[in-house]
């Protein structure tokens, strides 16, 4: 589905990483417990199985698909009281940072018609899946190494240029997200030797000898620069931290 992003860039990317669950996020208002046990009941009458998690609500249909659906409060990112303690409900970390990212998913997000033209999906921006997975991979970086390489394989072989677009307008939206993206990205993925990149070749080729494995850095570390420099030269006022 990412290939929606970019059609060309993806259709030779090599080595992607299979999931086999589907993640949901659902915009909940703040009457959000019937809005929730509505969603909870259509996915029961499409014969789901609802099994409960700490932080998820977690869902499996007859054929094994597991889902993943994830509650948004409203105003969630932003701190509102009421959005927080709806959250509380079903979230023991720190909310601003388990939602980082998803409130934008809802709102910008990008169209993708499956091949027999069954129906359309909406998928997270660029912005906002790059700010979920850098998230992820901060906070429980041995654990969530796969996401430091959905980082760097998506940047790797999406168009810098369209790469660049996405952010521009994301910064349009949400300014302050844009920075930390970036931000993050020149820390960890800047430089053949920055842990992003190192935990992106342990996750994706782990069993290839290292003199290999070295043009893969060189290819994800100049990609990275070139979004950067795309960036700089469409947002010359940006300023990211060090």
């Amino acid at each position: 589905m990412l290939e929606a992003l970019d059609p060309e860039g993806f259709a030779e990317a090599s080595d992607p990483r299979v999931t086999r669950d589907c993640d949901l996020a659902v915009r909940i208002a703040m009457e959000g417990e019937s809005e929730l046990d509505r969603t909870h009941a259509q996915l029961s009458a499409l014969g789901m199985e609802r099994r409960a998690s700490e932080n998820q609500f977690r869902w499996r249909d007859p054929v094994g698909l597991h889902l993943d659906l994830v509650p948004v409060p409203a105003g969630i990112e932003a701190g509102d009281p009421r959005a927080v303690s709806l959250a509380r409900e079903f979230v023991q970390r720190d909310t601003a940072l388990f939602f980082r990212g998803y409130e934008l998913a809802l709102s910008d997000r990008v169209e993708v018609h499956l091949e027999d033209a069954s129906r359309t999906l909406q998928i997270a921006g660029l912005v906002s899946l790059l700010a979920m997975k850098l998230q992820a991979w901060t906070d429980r970086r041995i654990e969530r190494r796969r996401d430091a390489r959905d980082v760097a394989w998506l940047l790797r072989y999406l168009s810098p240029g369209l790469a660049a677009e996405h952010l521009a307008r994301g910064h349009a939206l949400r300014p302050d997200l844009v920075v930390e993206v970036l931000t993050r990205l020149r820390a960890s993925f800047s430089d053949a030797d920055h842990d992003g990149v190192s935990d992106y070749i342990r996750e994706a080729y782990s069993n290839i000898a290292e003199a290999y494995c070295e043009k893969h850095r060189r290819a994800v570390v100049a990609a990275v620069a070139e979004v950067l420099r795309q960036v700089a030269r469409g947002l010359p006022e940006l300023e990211l931290a060090r």
